[in-house]
């Protein structure tokens, strides 16, 4: 029981009380009672939680595209460094697409290029710009043993690497792992309101049945319409 049963019984109670008094006035006049509608409450009630989730819907819609931003860094070839004989090759540099690069391969990284995947500088100096991963917007100057991480951008030199964290193990997509969950958790308030809805929707269908039964047992005639009033009057204020 969350706050969108609570909606439907409201609303759908508050839209068919008044299609009875729109339809058959006279018979709710009949009973002494005036033919009240409620339509424009169950509008309001709908349009509110509609505008909720549209709102809702534009933020998750925010953080898709910054998901796809995030994703669009990577390269999608890496150049890899053949060894004489591997398969059969002579040697030398082939680009491979980046799907294909396994830990433990040497790859060769260009003035210009995108560090394909994270791993260890071999040998050669160069700048990177890391500024996707530390916002610094100053290179980084690194060397032989120093550590690079794919989608980040080499400048100067060229230099050769090891790759060792490849696919969902390499530091951008951990970036996007976390930025998914964060999408897909709710908030504290939103926590706090789904236990409080838990209790409040069950206590305040069972106020609504009470006042009902007790209206129609004990209450002036007509018992029957003053019961609905008295039911239908507790889920809209609900």
């Amino acid at each position: 029981a969350d706050m969108n049963l609570l909606v439907g019984v409201g609303t759908l109670t508050a839209y068919l009380a008044s299609l009875v008094a729109t339809v058959v006035p006279a018979a709710v006049r009949g009973t002494g009672q005036e033919a009240h509608v409620h339509f424009d409450t169950a509008a309001v009630i709908i349009t509110l939680i509609l505008l909720g989730r549209l709102l809702e819907s534009r933020a998750r819609a925010s953080t898709s595209q910054a998901l796809r931003r995030l994703l669009d860094l990577r390269p999608r070839t890496a150049r890899r460094v053949a060894a004489p004989g591997r398969e059969g090759d002579p040697g030398g540099v082939e680009e491979i697409p980046l799907d294909r690069v396994e830990p433990g391969d040497l790859l060769l990284v260009r003035p210009g290029e995108k560090v394909p995947v994270d791993g260890v500088v071999l040998d050669g100096r160069s700048s990177v710009d890391a500024s996707m991963l530390t916002g610094e917007s100053l290179p980084v100057e690194v060397g032989p043993g120093e550590r690079v991480s794919g989608a980040t951008l080499n400048q100067a030199g060229s230099f050769r690497m090891r790759a060792e964290r490849v696919g969902a193990d390499s530091m951008l997509m951990q970036i996007v792992r976390l930025v998914q969950q964060a999408q897909g958790s709710k908030a504290e308030v939103a926590k706090l309101a789904d236990r409080v809805a838990a209790v409040f929707v069950p206590v305040v269908i069972s106020i609504a049945i009470a006042a009902f039964v007790l209206w129609f047992d004990f209450g002036p005639a007509p018992a029957l319409v003053r019961a609905l009033l008295a039911a239908v009057a507790v889920l809209i204020i609900a």
